[in-house]
C-alpha cells in the first residue's frame, strides 16, 4: 500500500475545512503517544484527512472512528485504511453524523474547532 502521506500530493488543502497534512511519521507517533490514548479506548479522528495520524492512532488504541468531511479526501483516506480491522471510515461534516457511543477519546490536530 502507498505511504498515506504522500498519497494525494496533488490534494490542494482546504482554508475553509482549516486543512493542514501532517506528513513527518516521527512528530505523527510523538503525538499519538503524548496524547494519552490507551489500548482501551476507542478514539475519534476529526478531519482524518489522508489517514496518517488515523494508522498511527489504530496501533495505540481498540478502535478509532475517522471522520472526514472532504469529499477529496474520502477515498484517499479510505485506502490508507481499508485493512485496518480497528478503524472505521465515516464520511460527512461532524455536525451532521451519528456518533458511535462508545467514544472515550476525540483527537483533532487542527488549530481551529
Amino acid at each position: 500500500m502507498s505511504n498515506p502521506s504522500s498519497m494525494g500530493e496533488r490534494i490542494r488543502r482546504s482554508k475553509s475545512l482549516s486543512q493542514n497534512f501532517l506528513r513527518d511519521s516521527r512528530l505523527i507517533e510523538s503525538l499519538v503517544l503524548h496524547s494519552g490514548i490507551t489500548k482501551a479506548d476507542t478514539v475519534l479522528d476529526l478531519g482524518a484527512g489522508k489517514g496518517s495520524i488515523t494508522r498511527e492512532l489504530a496501533r495505540h488504541c481498540r478502535r478509532v472512528v475517522a471522520i472526514e468531511k472532504d469529499p477529496e479526501l474520502v477515498g484517499l483516506l479510505a485506502q490508507a485504511i481499508g485493512g485496518l480491522t480497528n478503524a472505521e471510515l465515516i464520511a460527512g461534516d461532524i455536525l451532521h453524523v451519528e456518533l458511535p457511543p462508545t467514544l472515550t477519546r476525540y483527537l483533532r490536530t487542527s488549530p481551529t474547532v
